[in-house]
């Protein structure tokens, strides 16, 4: 066990607070309150499960269809299953433009599959698809239980890390988003699982599955690249010739084995794509690096400088203390797996140079294992756990604190009821789709080009108080009122005085005026209008 004076650099502040919640479920004896002992039935009952587990529910609850106000990508995903799997369609029909542009599905469709199953069973709402994936996210967490019992940590982590995996916020999001990353992380977790465990072909299989879910599955490969090494790599295999030989020999079933794996799931991934597959268009999605918002593309720094930003400060110093206790206790020459898995994971970060925040919770069980770890050799649990506690309910706090008054259903409701003309296209924000999914719907997007697009009569859906997460929002809806008479026909109150509207829009006879679309502004003019205290020069 390491000692010393230093002390969780959250821990302070509010562990008094945590303290006043957690003593009067634990007896004096101190035993009782060691983190690290094992219960017994001679000692208290352990009641962390069961408080962890209830402010699981509250917030899956509370924060249900609240939590993101808008994301685009919810609509954008399910609207490929839902032309997938009711339509029989494997092409992007809504969110791209049609013109010559390439609009197949490289990855997805196995989900597509399972979630458009489920809701064409439940039904086809936001809702619906956030239940779906969250389950998905419970049974990961389980799945983590199996794993850590494979790995060196403790019997308490093993039991309690797990909890932490659905409240994490990179997690929480991807439950409530609409997009592949539950099912991905899904899939990652049993891959690992089977690794650990040594069923390489189904582990190799798992692997190309989740990369088919999403190309970030690819993140799979590096949880098995950093146990691999961990087990079978020392220096010694490289002290002679004779050794090395007999190093590779030793692993040649493995990589074998993992290589038949691989082919097999490359081969199911053939079988759902083959009609659409184009080895040009893959290339060119994985390499490409256009358009980004970050001066260094990574998906940690977006993380912790998207939109919501300020909801994360409190996870950012806990990283970056946690690192610096880590190594200023040299905590990593204890546990050799776990400083390959972060060494290997910070790698995969520059190795696949994606920007997107979403990424976030692939490393969030490594992270968790990290953070566990070294607060345990401090001696330091207990703070630890209280302060993690902490951040999630105060991140889950203040979103719903912001958030609580928007009722999206009632908006879906709104715009339903007020867009009966069912033969006239219905126009709006991506949200939009799922008021209108069987209609014929356009989405105010940036890869729809409206000039591209000729109609005579239609609805517009207004929602002013979404603009600022938009590029073209504002560009689209000015050139419609320059080239259509509107007339406003229905307002709904949102949430913190913010409105909705529908507007019937007619053509008004004159030769219409195209859309100057302002050209990409570039990372900082991005990073400011969501972060507006941003001081980029």
């Amino acid at each position: 066990m390491i000692t010393g004076k230093d002390t969780f650099a959250l821990d302070k502040p509010i562990k008094k607070f945590i303290n006043s919640a957690v003593e009067p479920f634990q007896k004096k004896n101190p035993q009782s309150q060691n983190f690290n002992t094992p219960t017994n039935p001679n000692s208290s009952i352990d009641y962390l499960p069961f408080i962890l587990l209830g402010i699981i529910g509250i917030a899956y609850s509370l924060l249900h269809t609240n939590f993101n106000i808008y994301y685009e990508d919810d609509s954008w995903t399910l609207s490929n299953a839902w032309n997938y799997t009711v339509l029989g369609v494997d092409h992007d029909l809504t969110f791209l433009d049609q013109d010559g542009a390439f609009t197949g599905q490289l990855f997805g469709k196995l989900y597509f599959h399972l979630c458009g199953a489920f809701l064409n069973i439940f039904g086809w709402t936001k809702s619906n698809a956030f239940i779906f994936n969250s389950g998905l996210i419970m049974i990961a967490a389980v799945v983590w239980h199996y794993i850590l019992r494979e790995l060196p940590f403790s019997k308490r982590t093993t039991q309690i890390l797990p909890f932490f995996i659905a409240l994490m916020p990179p997690v929480f999001f991807a439950a409530h988003t609409g997009r592949t990353d539950a099912f991905t992380f899904l899939l990652m977790s049993i891959g690992i699982y089977l690794f650990v465990k040594k069923k390489y072909i189904p582990a190799g299989v798992i692997a190309i599955l989740a990369m088919e879910s999403h190309i970030m599955g690819l993140i799979t490969l590096f949880y098995y690249l950093a146990h691999f090494l961990s087990e079978n790599l020392s220096s010694k295999h490289f002290s002679n010739k004779k050794e090395m030989t007999r190093w590779i020999r030793s692993n040649t079933p493995m990589a074998l084995k993992s290589m038949a794996g691989i082919i097999i799931g490359s081969a199911i991934y053939l079988a759902l794509h083959w009609k659409t597959f184009d080895i040009s268009i893959l290339s060119e999605m994985i390499v490409s690096k256009a358009d980004m918002v970050s001066p260094v593309n990574n998906y940690i720094l977006a993380y912790f400088s998207d939109f919501d930003w300020i909801h994360h400060i409190p996870e950012f110093f806990l990283l970056f203390g946690t690192l610096f206790v880590y190594f200023r206790h040299k905590i990593y020459r204890e546990n050799k797996f776990l400083f390959v898995l972060m060494v290997v994971l910070f790698i995969s970060t520059l190795i696949t140079r994606r920007e997107n925040r979403n990424y976030f919770v692939f490393l969030t069980p490594a992270l968790l294992m990290f953070y566990f770890y070294t607060y345990e050799q401090l001696g330091k649990a207990k703070g630890f756990m209280t302060s993690l506690t902490a951040i999630c309910v105060l991140y889950f706090s203040t979103v719903y604190y912001s958030n609580h008054d928007y009722k999206f259903d009632q908006f879906v409701n709104f715009v339903r009821s007020n867009t009966t003309k069912s033969e006239l296209p219905v126009v709006g924000m991506p949200d939009v789709w799922f008021a209108a999914y069987d209609k014929e719907y356009y989405p105010i997007h940036n890869e729809r080009d409206f000039n591209k697009i000729d109609l005579e009569e239609f609805y517009l859906v207004e929602t002013d108080f979404l603009a600022r997460r938009s590029r073209v929002y504002r560009d689209v809806k000015n050139n419609i009122y320059s080239n259509y008479d509107c007339d406003k026909i229905a307002e709904w109150d949102t949430y913190n005085n913010n409105k909705a509207a529908i507007c019937h829009c007619k053509n008004d006879g004159q030769p219409n005026v195209d859309i100057i679309y302002k050209p990409y502004p570039g990372w900082q003019n991005v990073i400011k209008q969501f972060m507006p205290s941003a001081s980029l020069k």
